[in-house]
């Protein structure tokens, strides 16, 4: 596994067999290695409104989302 700036990257070959953290490979083309498991869905208030068992789903607007993306279409027509 090569570190660049912190950010862990390695090989396709050795990622393709499961070798990512053995990889000495720094000469072939390299892709970064990402976090196991599932992406948070919330932003970082949200989850810990979660966790303190006061907050429900997400309801903050982010920047590409469907609901954003929704009102904007929405807004454009002319009823």
């Amino acid at each position: 596994m090569v570190l660049i700036n912190g950010v862990k990257f390695s090989c396709t070959p050795c990622i393709k067999g499961h070798r990512s953290a053995n990889c000495v490979h720094p000469d072939r083309p390299l892709t970064e290695i990402k976090k196991k498991g599932r992406p948070p869905a919330q932003c970082p208030k949200c989850r810990e409104l979660r966790k303190s068992k006061t907050g429900t789903k997400c309801q903050c607007l982010r920047p590409g989302s469907s609901l954003t993306t929704f009102s904007i279409l929405f807004s454009s027509f002319v009823f």
